[in-house]
């Protein structure tokens, strides 16, 4: 990518997603009123999310979630699969 962004909301950066204004959106961590609205929207408007370490977002503690999310179900892939390839633990 070429470079990090954010917008000081994390709803408006889910919403900027679902809207298509954003290909791809990653956070490594975010609490339930970062994600609770914004995740929502994007399943609505028919886009693809997942965790960092679950297929299932709603896996894992609602306390700190990761995120990989995109509208484009092709692009949501091959973001997932590069992010699990790449982490570092």
């Amino acid at each position: 990518f070429a470079s990090q962004r954010n917008y000081g909301a994390c709803a408006l950066e889910w919403c900027y997603t679902a809207a298509g204004y954003f290909d791809l959106y990653l956070h490594g961590g975010q609490k339930p009123w970062d994600y609770a609205a914004g995740s929502l929207i994007l399943e609505e408007a028919g886009g693809k999310m997942c965790g960092f370490d679950h297929d299932d977002y709603w896996a894992g503690s609602p306390w700190q979630r990761s995120v990989i999310a995109a509208l484009d179900p092709g692009l949501f892939n091959q973001w997932r699969d590069w992010v699990r390839e790449n982490r570092k633990e």
